[in-house]
């Protein structure tokens, strides 16, 4: 949605720009008409400013929620696939979202998901992690972006499922393939699919009242 050759309804490229000014753009980019918006310059601005921060949220937000949500529905009801439900073997679907902010999106948010997991690890080591993946960032600059969101600790409190990432590749697959068996078993239970029905009857509440029907 920031790519300035996606431009459409699903697009927030103007509008960030408009907001923000054309200082978030890229300068690397020489000789195009719509440069890129440059995430590092945008993070500069919002992580040090908590009322600019709401404000890119408030932009960006319903238009990713209105993706992910189409995107839910289609995976859950298998609208996106070319196989018959007999070739499925009767196996139940299971739609993963990777949210980084899920928690920091509040609570109309979180009721989309029936089963929420969390990965964490310790505060310093996350700061490591960051700052090792952004060589670009000053400690601070990581420091800001931490302290953004709520501590995973209080994350990993309201999930249902956590995984600890403070060890090795190892012991990391392991949990996940202990808890890939732990939500396969859920989902396929009986009592759980009342649950899931429900949600897909919530879901499509959701998209109509995010007007979303209409790309369906």
């Amino acid at each position: 949605i920031l790519l300035p050759n996606k431009l459409g309804s699903d697009s927030v490229y103007n509008q960030l720009v408009a907001e923000f000014g054309k200082g978030i753009l890229s300068t690397e980019e020489k000789g195009i008409i719509l440069p890129n918006i440059d995430r590092r310059k945008l993070g500069d601005i919002v992580f040090r400013d908590k009322q600019k921060r709401r404000k890119l949220n408030s932009i960006t937000h319903p238009k990713i929620i209105k993706i992910m949500l189409k995107r839910i529905l289609l995976e859950g009801l298998n609208l996106n696939s070319s196989l018959s439900w007999k070739a499925t073997n009767h196996r139940r679907r299971v739609v993963c979202v990777d949210i980084p902010l899920l928690f920091e999106g509040g609570l109309p948010m979180r009721l989309l998901f029936g089963t929420i997991m969390v990965v964490a690890c310790k505060p310093d080591l996350q700061l490591e992690r960051l700052h090792k993946r952004n060589p670009d960032l000053t400690l601070e600059q990581c420091r800001q972006r931490i302290a953004s969101q709520i501590p995973v600790e209080k994350k990993a409190a309201k999930a249902h499922y956590v995984i600890q990432n403070d060890g090795d590749i190892k012991s990391l697959k392991c949990q996940v393939k202990v808890t890939k068996a732990n939500v396969a078993e859920k989902v396929a239970s009986k009592q759980h699919r009342g649950v899931e029905l429900a949600w897909v009857v919530f879901g499509f509440m959701a998209a109509h009242w995010l007007k979303i029907y209409t790309i369906l």
